[in-house]
């Protein structure tokens, strides 16, 4: 009877989801009207349940969500009331379970003004989006290993003034320093093959970057309005700059690499600062207003493989005297 009983609450709930109407059997369906191959299929369906996370809990103000596997954890949020300096282990236990701690969830310590400084344990391995968006009093983070940093995962960390990024991670979100106004300096790992859009964009004291061999792309306005950083070396390895990514910056000079065929529209509009440029041999293409407003370019070679050059790219550089062929 209690078999019955289950099937037929099933069958009910099952109709129910079809197209999001409601369709009720004029009877409860019963073991006697279904083959036996039939039955066992509907009794597997219905005790089958997919595994998820099983809840939460909080450890010195830290919430923890426990994941799928249900051996791990992620840190999903926090209770901090005062200027408070963190490490996060890398075990913890609730209940008698011990778990790992292996992920920092997206905007887990959002806007957290009370965070000072944060140390993540070797078992971490990702950082969310906006993890830490708005810790405008986050001065010094520690990162030993991680593979994955979200978008916009350090924006507008007023106070950071500085952080070192492991070997082995490969990915940086877009924004993920966006505004970082204090900090000076930033090694990119070759294992970085992408500059994200936007990720150091108005990073204004940023006066040191180093970008390791293995990086190809540097994407939009990736270090747009860096106006402290008067000179950056680009690796060989480097093959596209797209727009906008040094414009407004405080660069005096720079070398682009042989990989790069193009400079992309306004990649260098208003360096007011840049007084020369190296070109590629192999440059096929400048785009338009890419030179605007370099006021004080003095001159620059162009390579014989140029064959387009995009309208205004040289507007406003008041101080170029010659262009050589």
């Amino acid at each position: 009877m209690k078999k019955t009983t289950c099937l037929a609450l099933f069958s009910v709930v099952f109709l129910q989801g079809g197209g999001g109407k409601t369709y009720l059997t004029s009877k409860a369906l019963s073991l006697t009207t279904l083959t036996k191959d039939i039955a066992l299929a509907f009794l597997l369906l219905f005790f089958t349940v997919p595994s998820f996370a099983q809840g939460e809990f909080t450890v010195n103000d830290i919430i923890y969500e426990i994941r799928a596997d249900g051996n791990s954890v992620r840190v999903k949020g926090n209770n901090l009331t005062i200027n408070t300096s963190l490490t996060i282990p890398s075990i913890v236990e609730s209940n008698e379970t011990t778990y790992n701690v292996v992920e920092i969830r997206y905007l887990a310590f959002y806007n957290c003004a009370n965070l000072t400084s944060i140390s993540l344990p070797n078992s971490i391995d990702s950082i969310g989006v906006r993890a830490f968006d708005g810790c405008t009093n986050l001065n010094s983070v520690t990162i030993p290993r991680v593979t994955f940093i979200g978008g916009n995962a350090f924006q507008g960390c007023t106070n950071l003034t500085s952080i070192t990024l492991p070997d082995g991670v490969t990915s940086i979100g877009g924004n993920a320093f966006n505004g970082c106004t204090e900090l000076t300096s930033i090694t990119l790992p070759g294992s970085v093959t992408t500059i994200s859009g936007k990720t150091f964009q108005g990073c204004i004291s940023l006066n040191s970057v180093t970008i390791q061999e293995g990086v190809t792309t540097i994407k939009a306005n990736a270090f747009n309005g860096c106006t402290a950083l008067s000179t950056i070396t680009l690796p060989s390895s480097i093959t596209t700059i797209q727009e906008y990514a040094f414009s407004n910056s405080g660069l005096t000079h720079i070398t682009i690499p042989n990989g790069v065929t193009t400079i992309s529209d306004y990649t260098f509009s208003n360096c007011a600062e840049l007084s020369s440029i190296e070109l590629p041999n192999n440059l096929t293409t400048i785009g338009k207003y890419a030179f605007n407003n370099c006021a004080a370019l003095s001159s620059i070679e162009l390579p014989n493989t140029l064959d387009t050059i995009g309208k205004y790219a040289f507007n406003n550089c008041a101080a170029l005297s010659s262009i050589e062929l």
